[in-house]
């Protein structure tokens, strides 16, 4: 069996038994001194302001010097086993998690160096130069240990922001196939319809067996294809493309004013009700944006009420926040679990899937919330916003 990481480190600097020998030898003056090392330790550290950053507070430093005086008194204990390497690696590992540039590492080591000498030096010890040999090589073999653990946690990390960076673009390839894939779906169909009457043009002027009447019929719904193809590609663009917000301080109770007198002829054509209430409530939005979402959450609930009901945009506010509350009492969603914000989604037999994405990321967008619930009768769709600070 081969030797250990730390047994060769042991071997690479040249840390022996006699060694040991002189740093329990001298041991009783260094314990006596650890409070001045570390106290020196630290007014050098305060001289560099990238390694000070690393320290939250002045208590954390006073932990520090704690610690230190512990790792001194380590070194000069032993045992210089397995358990020591180990123990000696994790500083590495702590050093990496903090953000301590590595250069610190070795400067750091040789003020340690530097105070241990001058300590030891007050003992007038006749083995001066020996016990020096074993300090160097004993710190030599700390700060081998640490720069050891030290490459490898900087790998683990670099390694790590690798596969995560990989997954990230691999999540937004499925996506882009995924959007891909519903475009391509939705375009497909219109696509097919026009044609399909374009095709029965054709061969009405070729063979003049079709009736003006059927000719114009097939022009007729071969541009409402066309049309709808141009809605959906309109529709793509603003979602895959958002333009930037336009804010300025919006009172959503005259946005829900402003939509119910726009969707109010909709509704009467169905024989559903509508109506505002609530009170005023300021936010910061982009106001075009924010009424495309209240329309687009109005539509849908005008068309849920199948056969005739009522709709009620109603707002709110407290403290911290305003909301907008679009309130339906028609068929509601079947399934709560329903992706129903995800692009191409759709309940509806001639819906593009769009308007509720691309309402959802709005609302995102301004740092708002859209959520939902709904059970048959009664389905609630619901903005929350920040309220405007000046409110």
């Amino acid at each position: 069996m081969g030797e250990s990481r730390f047994e060769e480190l042991r071997r690479y600097v040249g840390f022996d038994t006699e060694d040991e020998r002189l740093l329990a030898h001298i041991r009783p003056i260094v314990l006596e001194n650890t409070e001045t090392i570390a106290a020196e330790f630290y007014r050098r550290i305060r001289r560099h302001p990238d390694a000070l950053a690393v320290f939250r507070d002045e208590a954390q430093i006073e932990r520090q010097k704690g610690s230190l005086q512990r790792w001194v008194r380590r070194v000069f204990s032993g045992p210089y086993d397995e358990a020591y390497f180990a123990e000696t690696s994790k500083i590495g590992h702590v050093h990496v998690a903090v953000g301590l540039p590595q250069r610190y590492m070795l400067t750091g080591m040789n003020v340690i160096r530097v105070e241990l000498a001058r300590v030891i030096r007050t003992a007038n010890d006749d083995q001066f130069d020996g016990i020096m040999r074993a300090v160097n090589r004993a710190l030599d073999l700390e700060l081998a240990a640490m720069l050891d653990s030290y490459f490898w946690a900087l790998l683990h990390r670099a390694q790590e922001a690798e596969r995560v960076q990989a997954s990230r673009r691999a999540d937004r390839l499925a996506a882009i196939g995924t959007l891909a894939a519903g475009l391509a779906h939705e375009v497909r169909n219109p696509l097919n319809g026009a044609q399909l009457h374009l095709t029965l043009v054709e061969r009405g002027l070729e063979n003049k067996r079709v009736s003006t009447q059927e000719l114009i019929e097939a022009v007729q719904v071969s541009k409402r294809e066309v049309h709808r193809l141009s809605n959906l590609v309109t529709e793509f663009l603003d979602f895959a493309r958002p333009q930037p917000l336009s804010l300025r301080p919006a009172d959503l109770r005259e946005l829900s004013d402003r939509v119910v007198a726009t969707m109010s002829a909709d509704a009467a054509a169905k024989g559903v009700s509508i109506s505002a209430v609530g009170p005023l409530g300021t936010v910061n939005a982009d106001v075009d944006k924010l009424t495309q979402v209240l329309l687009n959450l109005v539509r849908n609930a005008i068309d849920a009420c199948d056969k005739g009901g009522s709709v009620v945009v109603r707002t709110m506010k407290d403290a911290t926040t305003c909301a907008v509350q679009v309130e339906d009492d028609g068929v509601g969603i079947a399934d709560s679990s329903m992706p129903i914000f995800d692009p191409f989604f759709t309940t509806k037999a001639a819906g593009t899937g769009l308007g509720l994405s691309i309402a959802h990321r709005i609302v995102s967008d301004h740092d708002g919330t859209l959520g939902f619930v709904s059970r048959p009768g009664r389905t609630v769709f619901s903005v929350r916003l920040r309220a405007a600070e000046s409110a």
